[in-house]
């Protein structure tokens, strides 16, 4: 009765270290993803804040009311300009930034009233 009652045991133990190893590889897989995508976090956060500097250091584009947002290296650009040149310039800076992968430009030319 006893040699069966210290199998149950070692059983048991068994068990409990069996699960204990198994699921701490899944909290490091988790961490790591977790980390992997606070860095893109960063990243991004860092390319939308080089584009709207790089935006209000231009001379022709610093007026203009732009949202830049940034997503795995793809900006997005909204907002109204006033000419097709503000347009290319807009696009143009934005590709200049270091880690862009993409834009995608949302960005609207107004049209002219006519007086």
């Amino acid at each position: 009765m006893k040699q069966c009652i210290q199998a149950l045991l070692a059983a048991a133990l068994l068990g409990v270290m069996v699960i204990t190893f198994a699921s701490c590889g899944k909290a490091t897989d988790a961490a790591a993803l977790s980390s992997a995508n606070f860095g893109v976090g960063i990243d991004d956060n860092l390319i939308t804040s080089r584009v709207k500097a790089s935006l209000l250091a231009d001379p022709d584009t610093r007026t203009l009311d732009l949202k830049v947002d940034t997503r795995q290296g793809e900006v997005t650009l909204s907002g109204y300009v006033d000419s097709q040149i503000q347009l290319d310039r807009v696009t143009a800076t934005t590709l200049a930034i270091s880690g862009v992968k993409a834009i995608q430009n949302n960005v609207v030319l107004r049209a002219r009233r006519m007086s």
